[in-house]
């Protein structure tokens, strides 16, 4: 009796059932399942697929085992105003640049990335004047260079320390070799 050919097809064709070839078949049925289950664990399983994201579609998420960072930015949200108006009020003009912290920032951690808000703002403090201004006015706009935080960060208040602030054009709040992040207050409860 030849074997159907769902059998041939997953024995590739040179199976015949008898009393022996049972057993062959069973040998060769436990390994494909092994080999079946170790290639969906190898490719599959390692890729998440974001089957319900509706306009990013098509997005893979590869774990890694290494700790990722994420970089930070700001947008037309992240209220630069309030930094213009703390960098007026430590005497920064347009074209100064200082090495400074700022307190407190929030971070926020969403689907899109990090985003920094200078709404609760409370200080500049500078560290080192770099370059004088001209005593012009400080640009509106903000820009980030640089700056990113560790995968494990949750959203709340930050301390951004040691950061390189520029005001030519736009704003600049730049990373350092010695910037860090020091939490104030966490958004989620901390047991």
């Amino acid at each position: 009796m030849q074997p159907g050919p769902l059998i041939v097809c997953l024995l590739g064709g040179d199976a015949w059932i008898d009393t022996n070839g049972l057993i062959q078949l069973q040998s060769r049925l436990r390994s494909f399942r092994f080999h079946f289950i170790h290639h969906l664990k190898q490719s599959c399983m390692k890729k998440i697929f974001a089957a319900f994201d509706i306009f990013g579609g098509g997005k893979i998420y590869e774990p890694s085992l290494s700790p990722q960072s994420s970089p930070v930015t700001v947008t037309s949200f992240s209220q630069p105003h309030v930094l213009q108006t703390r960098m007026k009020e430590e005497k920064i003009s347009h074209g100064g640049t200082v090495m400074a912290n700022l307190s407190p920032v929030r971070l926020d951690m969403g689907h899109d990335g990090v985003v920094m808000y200078f709404c609760p703002m409370k200080s500049v403090q500078v560290l080192k004047v770099i370059a004088e201004g001209d005593g012009n006015n400080i640009p509106v706009e903000a820009r980030i260079e640089g700056l990113s935080v560790p995968a494990n960060y949750t959203s709340g208040l930050y301390e951004l320390e040691n950061i390189e602030l520029t005001s030519n054009g736009a704003i600049l709040v730049k990373a350092t070799e010695k910037t860090r992040w020091n939490l104030i207050e966490s958004e989620i409860p901390v047991d």
